[in-house]
């Protein structure tokens, strides 16, 4: 998918273009069919670039091939090389892919310019007649090679800005997360009994947008609050095999339509986070959120959920953030 995505952004960048005559010097605005004296003046490199350093050599050259395809259709003397260079250029920005790093904007702007100076190089290498590759050469060189690298590291920009917000949304979700603790602890401080987790869920239910709220001990459902309630009761054993999983080992789960094992056909309740409820290092017993599908879990609702835990007086402890991010990992 991301392969995809990339190397659609880099045909926009080349429909976006400028053409470029060498014969008669002129610039057009749209490129469709290039004559054999046209070519590109395009920002195709930053889409191809911007992959391979978010998602190294392979998505790099994938996102090359596609948009390097779609540029030698169009034809043109530079068709061939175009075509070549942003291969290379996947490649080249997947050289730079650090797994584990964040980028710099220094980065971007380098190997967005440096990609471009390469792809410069493969026309004058390939293009013929040679006089006329040169000429588009010291025409069109600096400026792509500036407007490039410029903007991979505005690329690059906008991401860290979106990355930026989502860190806000979670800084929110922490702070929603405080004030239902507050709001549920002077229940849960009585001990976890059927009447204090109803309540608990009531007040959960009220604030956060999912479909059902419900709570165990070790053994049985202790409160069930939201859609299903007809045949989610409460007071009965715990029928899901990942709520046992979790009572077991104490990590977060996730469990899809088929793990809820719902015995009603039309349940509206397809999966479900459950989180372990931990008093002194101990679990005793869960939370589940329940939501209509597997896609409406989002890193926001585990990070609401991580932060609800966290900030129980009663010490509830969820798994850490690595563990939260394997566990998105996993899903997809």
């Amino acid at each position: 998918m991301a392969v995809v995505f990339f190397g659609v952004f880099g045909i926009i960048g080349t429909y976006t273009g400028i053409t470029y005559n060498t014969d008669s010097l002129d610039f057009g605005r749209w490129a469709f069919n290039l004559g054999e004296s046209e070519a590109l003046a395009n920002s195709r490199v930053i889409g191809i670039v911007a992959a391979g350093l978010f998602g190294g050599y392979r998505i790099g050259i994938g996102a090359g091939v596609i948009a390097g395809l779609h540029r030698f259709s169009l034809g043109g003397f530079t068709g061939l090389a175009c075509g070549i260079s942003a291969v290379v250029a996947g490649l080249l920005a997947g050289l730079f892919h650090k797994k584990d790093r964040p980028l710099k904007l220094t980065t971007a702007l380098l190997v967005g310019a440096l990609a471009e100076t390469v792809q410069m190089g493969i026309i004058l290498l390939t293009a013929s007649p040679f006089s006329r590759a040169w000429g588009l050469v010291q025409e069109i060189g600096l400026p792509m090679i500036a407007a490039n690298g410029v903007g991979a590291a505005l690329f690059l920009l906008i991401i860290r800005n979106v990355l930026h917000e989502e860190e806000k949304v979670g800084a929110l979700q922490a702070q929603k997360a405080l004030k239902l603790a507050e709001s549920t602890v002077s229940h849960l401080r009585k001990g976890l009994s059927a009447q204090s987790a109803g309540q608990a869920c009531r007040i959960i239910y009220e604030e956060v947008d999912v479909s059902a709220i419900s709570m165990t001990d070790k053994n049985d459902i202790l409160a069930h609050v939201g859609l299903a309630d007809d045949h989610h009761k409460s007071g009965v054993p715990i029928q899901t095999d990942a709520t046992k999983q979790v009572i077991r080992d104490g990590k977060m789960a996730i469990a899809g339509h088929e793990e809820i094992h719902c015995q009603t056909a039309r349940c509206p309740l397809g999966a479900a986070v459950i989180a372990p409820l931990m008093k002194r290092q101990e679990v005793v017993g869960t939370l589940k959120f329940y939501v209509r599908s597997e896609k409406d879990i989002s890193n926001v609702l585990i990070e609401l959920i991580q932060g609800l835990s966290a900030s129980s007086a009663n010490n509830w402890n969820l798994p850490m953030r690595k563990e939260r991010r394997n566990l998105l990992e996993k899903r997809k």
